[in-house]
Order: C-alpha cells, then structure tokens, then sequence
C-alpha cells in the first residue's frame, strides 16, 4: 500500500470552503494567489474530488499553476493527505504543447477519469 505524506490541517483554514468538485466557478483560498509558481492558486479538496475538464483548460490557457490539498475528511479535516503537486507539474510541463495537444490529454485525462468512476475508484 503506498503511504502518502501527511501534514497537520492548519487552524486558520478551518470554515475555509473544501471542493468535492472543482469547477470554472471553483475559488482559490489563498487571496494572494496568482497563478505563478511562486503564489499558486491553492484549492481545499475532499477525498475523490473530480476536476471537470473545463476549469483544466481555462488553467492551461492561462498557463496557471494550481495547488489541489486533499484533507483526510471534508466536514472534520485534521490533515492533509497530499497536495497536488502533480498537478502542478502536469499544467507547467504541457504548457509546452500546442492547445490542440493539450486538449487531446486532457479529454484522455477525463476519459480515464471517468473509468476510474464507473469502477468505484477516485484519482
């Protein structure tokens, strides 16, 4: 079983708002965020949350980094579980490629998505 780096949930986030979707409406935590490598724009996430492939495309248009932290339980969180730093390293790497590349991974992105879904497993 792979074991996965936990940290201590932060009191200051505690009734900051925790994603089981992230959507275009979705809104960043951090109010100093802005999109770079230095200040990414950071997102609170339940275990399983889904990321709909429009918010992907609207960050790789805009050549975004984003942070998800996915906490241990949505209504009670005391850790998080990992943060989203593949992400972070997907959305910089396919920067690089035409929009028309990047929307091809990302529909295979979605498609793997919803397999995993359909078979009861989250990403």
């Amino acid at each position: 079983m792979e074991k996965r780096p936990v940290n201590p949930f932060p009191e200051e986030l505690k009734g900051t708002k925790i994603y089981d979707k992230i959507t275009e409406e979705s809104v960043p935590y951090n109010e100093d965020g802005d999109g770079t490598e230095e200040k990414p724009y950071r997102y609170l996430c339940a275990p399983g949350v889904t990321v709909h492939a429009q918010f992907m495309l609207k960050v790789l248009e805009n050549r975004e980094i984003c942070t998800f932290e996915v906490v241990d339980d949505k209504d009670n969180p005391t850790r998080f579980f990992m943060n989203g730093h593949w992400m972070e390293r997907m959305v910089r790497s396919s920067s690089r490629f035409s929009q028309t590349s990047r929307t091809h991974h990302l529909n295979r992105m979605y498609r793997t998505n919803r397999i995993h879904r359909r078979a009861g497993r989250s990403i």
